[in-house]
């Protein structure tokens, strides 16, 4: 059904902005991943390259200050 599986495609988004807002990337990353590729949520996928940026700047800024 067309109607449950965008509501999929949301509540999964849903679980990644819920994730972000903990603090956690990676989550977040895997439940917009499963949001944009199981159920083609299109604004899953910006969310997506915005929080692959986030994770590589966290990593970056971490390794400057060990």
């Amino acid at each position: 059904n067309d109607i449950d599986q965008k509501l999929a495609g949301y509540a999964t988004y849903n679980m990644a902005l819920y994730y972000e807002i903990q603090g956690d990337l990676q989550k977040a990353k895997e439940w917009a991943q499963k949001s944009y590729t199981d159920y083609q949520n299109k604004a899953a996928y910006q969310y997506l390259n915005n929080l692959k940026q986030r994770i590589y700047d966290q990593e970056k800024l971490k390794n400057q200050m060990e």
